[in-house]
């Protein structure tokens, strides 16, 4: 169960970002730039 886990923290990740209306690149500062592409590119 560690996808769900690294899910879980990149979504976090995206939700205090729109909070504070940071950019996206914040989010790939953690480590997960290959998930979150994966999520850019279905959106």
């Amino acid at each position: 169960m560690n996808e769900s886990n690294q899910s879980r923290k990149v979504w976090s990740l995206v939700v205090m970002d729109a909070s504070c209306e940071q950019p996206i690149g914040q989010i790939f500062i953690a480590g997960e730039s290959e998930f979150v592409r994966s999520l850019m590119s279905e959106q």
